[in-house]
């Protein structure tokens, strides 16, 4: 038999129902669940990015260091993305949360196919980086293209 408990958290007026095998004698509160729940989420989402923004999930090769060198690879161009986003976020004043890692991850697409030759000198200058993150803060205080799902207005025939 599977043990299961239900656990319920209040967070201002809403209420977070959970359904978990962490015991009270495994010394969890309901707070430290909704905690685990949380981190577990972020991990979700960062797996949806890597594999829907950098294609993490297409390989090229199927041997195990080519699967590894390509999981790096993606996984570092991740992190300079946020890197990225975070240092604009900082300079230009905006939170970074509000632009997605879809969106700047495309800013920094056409940002490179565009300055690609701007990019590989020998020693390139400020100006270059400078110029990254004035296009990313751009579209981190520019509202989104379209309004959301929930949101939209329905345009009469």
């Amino acid at each position: 038999t599977l043990l299961l408990r239900l656990v319920g958290v209040r967070e201002g007026r809403e209420i977070y129902w959970y359904l978990t095998n962490f015991l009270p004698e495994h010394g969890m509160t309901p707070v430290d669940i909704r905690a685990i729940y949380k981190q577990r989420w972020s991990i979700e989402q960062f797996f949806k990015a890597w594999k829907h923004v950098l294609q993490g999930g297409k390989f090229f090769c199927y041997n195990t260091n080519g699967i590894k060198l390509q999981m790096y690879a993606s996984l570092c161009a991740f992190v300079l993305v946020r890197t990225l986003v975070a240092q604009s976020a900082a300079r230009y004043r905006f939170t970074p949360d509000a632009i997605g890692f879809e969106r700047a991850a495309s800013v920094v697409r056409c940002w490179m196919y565009h300055h690609g030759e701007r990019i590989w000198n020998l020693r390139p200058r400020q100006s270059v980086l400078d110029d990254l993150l004035c296009q990313i803060a751009a579209y981190g205080r520019s509202p989104p293209a379209f309004p959301p799902a929930n949101k939209r207005e329905k345009v009469p025939a």
